[in-house]
């Protein structure tokens, strides 16, 4: 019988710098699981329906996030929020579209 109150045991690794996520992801590779929020991930553990030996929360990488201008517009960090996006003055002021697409 399957006890599926318990998640299997997997490895969780929690790097703060791009460039060692990336060396653990390549370690990992299709047995390694990226999480950067993942409520739905969390659940799919549980009911054994992704079982990664390797859990890579690439949530604390600074340089996943914010919103930064660039020469050519502005540029998105991968963990930035749909909040983040709707509230930034620079989006707001300039790419007025994307701040009400955020919002809903």
């Amino acid at each position: 019988m399957i006890v599926k109150d318990m998640m299997p045991a997997f490895e969780l690794y929690q790097p703060t710098q791009l460039a060692d996520a990336l060396t653990l992801l390549d370690r990992h590779r299709a047995d390694g699981w990226k999480l950067a929020g993942g409520n739905d991930s969390l659940s799919w553990f549980k009911e054994r329906i992704k079982r990664p030996k390797a859990v890579i929360d690439i949530s604390g990488i600074a340089e996943l996030k914010g919103i930064r201008e660039t020469p050519d517009g502005i540029e998105l960090g991968a963990l930035t929020t749909l909040t983040e996006i709707e509230r930034s003055p620079v989006i707001r002021a300039n790419y007025r579209v994307l701040a009400d697409a955020a919002r809903h």
